[in-house]
Parts: structure tokens; sequence; C-alpha cells
């Protein structure tokens, strides 16, 4: 595997963590303090959330961890969380498909005809 990384590839997880280990060793390599801080300064903070409880404050698993924070999650547990986020079912009438436009249609009590369009039935979707 080579160390080279392209601009827009979608990195690996051991090429992330490679990465992080490199930022983590880089000040020391350079011998001294970074502006405005101690030798620890630079460090990410261990204090940070588990995937789980980063999702169910509301986040995305796939913006874990928080800037500025270690991962505290092992990397299968990140890799659940981001399957079942991939997983999870549109919410939002107007991106879902339309055989769950047409469900979510008749959750709301609103008729519209079997054939109709997609852009028909968006246009079915009352503005909130």
């Amino acid at each position: 595997m080579s160390d080279d990384i392209k601009p827009g590839e979608q990195l690996t997880l051991a090429q992330i963590n490679k990465l992080r280990n490199q930022v983590r060793t880089a000040p020391a390599s350079l011998g001294g303090n970074q502006a405005g801080g101690s030798d620890e300064s630079w460090r990410l903070r261990t204090d940070g959330p588990t995937v789980s409880e980063y999702v169910a404050a509301g986040y995305k698993a796939s913006n874990y961890p928080p800037k500025g924070y270690e991962s505290r999650s092992s990397a299968e547990e990140i890799a659940e969380a981001l399957k079942l986020e991939q997983e999870a079912p549109e919410t939002d009438p107007l991106k879902m498909k339309v055989p769950e436009l047409k469900e979510w249609l008749t959750g709301k009590g609103i008729d519209f005809d079997a054939s109709a369009k997609k852009e028909d039935l968006q246009a079915l979707v009352p503005k909130e």
C-alpha cells in the first residue's frame, strides 16, 4: 500500500490511524512547544464521548469523533454506527423514494393518483 494520499481519495481506517499517530508525534519531533501552549497542548482530548453516546446526543456517526477529541470507540463500534446511519430510513418526504413517499402520504391521509410521478407526489407534501 502506498503512503501517498491523493486528493479526493477516501481513507481507510488504517490510514486515518496512521495519520493520527503522525500528528501525535509530530510536535515532539519538531523539538519544542507549539505556539501558545505547553508540550501537551497539541494532544487530542481523551474525555470525549463514545460513538454511541455521540449518536444518542443527535450527532451523525460520520462526524465522529468530534474535532479535538480522540476516539473512545473501537473501529468495529464506529463501523457499526456508520452502517446504521447509512441504513437509517429517510425522514424528509421530499428526499424519499417513490414507494416510501407514497407510504408517507398514505399515512398522512393525503390522497394521490397511484400512477403519479415523484414530482407530483412531492407537490402534495404540505409546506411546514
